[in-house]
């Protein structure tokens, strides 16, 4: 039985019937909608966090969950776990609710509410269509966060910078990086968006967009090798893998192009107007060299998932200056449909291992 199929299916039958029927009998605005919506798919979200049959990364968290109930804070926050090299909050975290409960599916849940806040929060402020945003978070984040615990609860406390970008606030910018930085390294490649951003000339960001990307070619390896400690383990990874990686890597070349060249070409000069959309266009730029860097690599794209994810606003931000109804439904199918085959060809693996169970046995 494939579980994520039924979730998905299973949200999209909520909205046709919150937005379809619930909302025109009742007359209920755009908001109230919405506010019905969100409890229903949360819990449900949560209830597929919580109680996944423990595969993949998370035998390696339950060990170090169960490890360190055993452990003094600062051994906590200083010897090797069985989930490698930890960064410190993380290790904070997973020891703080450690010290409270035994239960490994608490730790999930309260990583998963937190990621589901953040998204929730971030998608209801910047995206016009709040339906379409959440159905490519299912397809772009979801599955992956299951299992992928620290980077995914790094990148959703990410998200919580982009009014801090937008309205300039440098000092609280750093200091939302600086707390995903210590739950996962990745986030460090995030920082160039706030400065790309806030270059006020379009020729200036141009040029600047032009260069940089050449210098960051030209050192990736090395900035990963400083940044990146797990690189020989994903590079050991990649050679075993070498045939199925380096097809989706050039994936999401093709996708990252496609997604900014048909952003650029329909919003035209409004990709630079200040607010969400420059903020989009620059995570684009960036997320479209990185994904080029990663070609030949041995560094998994998911590295750069940061900028990977601006499609759950960029699509709809696009959607909405389409007049055209024909042009924009047919947008719409070739762009949910894209990532729906994406979403469920790079996880069949995990589809398949994926199943319920409400004991925990480790």
């Amino acid at each position: 039985m494939n579980y994520f199929l039924i979730n998905f299916f299973s949200c999209l039958l909520y909205a046709v019937v919150i937005w379809g029927v619930i909302g025109p009998s009742f007359k209920m605005s755009s908001r109230q909608k919405r506010n019905l919506y969100i409890p229903i798919i949360f819990v449900q979200l949560l209830i597929f966090y919580t109680y996944t049959y423990l595969f993949s990364d998370l035998v390696i968290y339950a060990w170090t969950f169960y490890d360190m109930k055993n452990m003094s804070l600062s051994k906590a926050l200083t010897v090797f776990l069985p989930a490698g090299n930890v960064e410190p909050l993380y290790r904070l975290f997973m020891y703080f609710i450690a010290s409270i409960t035994d239960n490994f599916r608490v730790f999930l849940a309260i990583n998963a509410s937190i990621i589901l806040y953040c998204y929730f929060k971030t998608i209801g402020k910047f995206s016009p269509y709040f339906p379409i945003s959440f159905f490519l978070f299912l397809l772009i984040v979801f599955q992956s966060s299951i299992y992928i615990l620290r980077q995914h609860l790094s990148l959703a406390i990410i998200l919580l910078s982009f009014t801090s970008i937008i309205n300039r606030e440098l000092k609280k910018f750093l200091l939302i990086c600086l707390v995903a930085f210590l739950l996962h390294s990745s986030a460090l490649f995030f920082i160039p968006v706030y400065f790309l951003y806030n270059i006020k000339k379009k020729s200036n960001y141009i040029i600047i967009a032009l260069l940089a990307s050449l210098v960051f070619l030209g050192s990736m390896v090395t900035i990963l090798a400083l940044f990146v400690d797990q690189i020989e383990r994903y590079s050991k990874f990649m050679d075993e893998t070498s045939r199925f990686y380096s097809v989706m890597n050039w994936t999401y070349v093709f996708i990252f192009g496609a997604v900014l060249f048909s952003y650029v070409l329909i919003c035209k000069r409004k990709v630079f107007d200040f607010g969400i959309n420059k903020l989009m266009l620059s995570l684009l730029v960036i997320g479209f060299v990185a994904s080029i860097s990663c070609v030949g690599s041995p560094v998994p794209t998911r590295t750069f998932l940061c900028f990977y994810i601006s499609a759950i606003w960029v699509i709809p931000i696009t959607l909405k200056e389409i007049k055209d109804k024909l042009f924009k439904y047919l947008y719409f199918l070739f762009t949910f449909f894209l990532y729906f085959y994406i979403a469920f060809v790079s996880e069949i693996g995990i589809m398949e291992e994926f199943h319920f169970e409400l004991e925990l046995n480790i």
